[in-house]
């Protein structure tokens, strides 16, 4: 591959995580050395503390399009925490209907594996159908969500943004079904909430997670977001988080992620620069590699480039390629890319997300998820497409020097 001028990091998995942003390091550092103090004390510094945590938790519920003085954020460790806190800890929801008795759980077959695991072994769920894009089939959960009667509601489980595929749900037609029979939404947005704005009220989202290490916040902060009216049992006991979530509050790091939520809605402008590079990224792949196949929606529209699709995600079939082998080469070139979610990437089990949209073995190997962001330049793309293509002409060679092995 030609030498550039300069050598950089192409870092392109965003969706794994995000590099920390200047204004949040420096709110955690100015936390951590001015408000440092524990929140539950009754001292004019703890008070003090305490107001950074409580403000913080109202910046984001306002942001999300929340009421803040009514509804709840609870902070927690990671979005895998507050995916759990939302399937597995409801304990009662008020409804104008009938009184609450119960619920069962209609679960996204192509949920995040913080969710996947933790259903896997339940009776009381189902997993709703999806097509060959991972879109939730719509008549199917219409008619799954009818099944239920007096007072024993549907808590339906949606990944509003695919983190492997892109796919972005219709969050308000499924809202609509959902509620329509009286039930509960729970809308995991690690994904989709750093693509873009989100009003909870306005697209009537009963349970949202969100996640600070995907928006340029340090790893360590996640949100539930919890609309009034649901209850919820301790995920830990003690007396914080409304004794839900037990344990000293991380005032520095929930600190730092208002300050990111902030900073994402002044700039949604930016995600139009990057589907703008995620587009010229596939256009170079898709003319330079005839074995290069597009995994997920590839429908257009004209703010995006892929309609329903979140706009820094490009995965990508190398059709007859492992995936594992061109990931590694491309990271010996200092490009950083992943083999479907981050969270798997280090076993070579077939992602359960290829799998549910009808990808098959060896060709679910072949699947590479590009997921660029604003800071991609052209010339990233450039080096991006020399080092694919470098890849391919030294596997031809070692094919060559193989088949010449055995003929010798």
């Amino acid at each position: 591959m030609e030498d550039r001028k300069e050598k950089r990091i192409i870092y392109m998995d965003n969706a794994g995580t995000t590099k920390p942003t200047e204004r949040a390091i420096c709110s955690v550092d100015r936390i951590v050395r001015e408000y440092w103090y524990n929140p539950s004390t009754t001292s004019f510094m703890g008070e003090q503390t305490r107001k950074i945590l409580e403000d913080s938790r109202k910046k984001i519920i306002r942001l999300i399009g929340g009421d803040e003085e009514n509804d709840n954020l609870y902070f927690v460790a990671s979005g895998s925490m507050a995916n759990e806190l939302a399937i597995n800890y409801i304990e009662y929801v008020d409804s104008d209907a009938e009184p609450y008795m119960g619920h069962s759980l209609l679960v996204d077959p192509l949920s995040h594996h913080s969710i996947m695991e933790m259903c896997g072994n339940k009776l009381s769920m189902q997993w709703l159908k999806c097509d060959g894009d991972g879109f939730i089939d719509i008549e199917d959960l219409d008619e799954r969500c009818s099944d239920f009667v007096g007072g024993y509601i549907p808590v339906v489980a949606i990944t509003g943004g695919n983190n492997e595929i892109g796919t972005v749900q219709d969050i308000r037609g499924i809202s609509d079904v959902v509620h329509r029979h009286n039930g509960v939404l729970f809308v995991d947005a690690i994904q989709l909430y750093p693509d873009r704005s989100i009003n909870v009220r306005d697209m009537n989202i009963d349970m949202m997670s969100i996640s600070g290490h995907k928006i340029g916040c340090p790893s360590g902060i996640a949100a539930l977001y919890v609309r009034n009216g649901i209850t919820l049992s301790p995920i830990v006991h003690g007396t914080q988080e409304k004794g839900i979530v037990g344990g000293t509050e991380n005032v520095a790091f929930a600190y730092a992620f208002a300050e990111c939520c902030e900073e994402l809605e002044k700039h949604r402008d930016d995600v139009k620069a990057t589907a703008g590079m995620r587009n010229m990224l596939w256009h170079d792949i898709s003319n330079n590699f005839s074995n290069a196949i597009l995994v997920g929606s590839d429908g257009k529209d004209i703010e995006y480039g892929f309609s329903n699709r979140l706009s820094n995600n490009l995965s990508v079939m190398f059709k007859g390629t492992d995936a594992k082998d061109l990931i590694m080469y491309l990271e010996n070139h200092d490009i950083y890319v992943s083999g479907g979610s981050a969270c798997n990437s280090r076993t070579y089990e077939p992602s359960t997300v290829l799998k549910g949209i009808g990808i098959e073995e060896p060709d679910v190997f072949s699947v590479v998820r590009f997921t660029v962001n604003k800071d991609i330049l052209i010339t990233d793309l450039l080096d991006v497409i020399d080092a694919i293509r470098d890849f391919y002409v030294v596997k031809k060679i070692e094919k060559i020097n193989i088949s010449n092995n055995i003929g010798g």
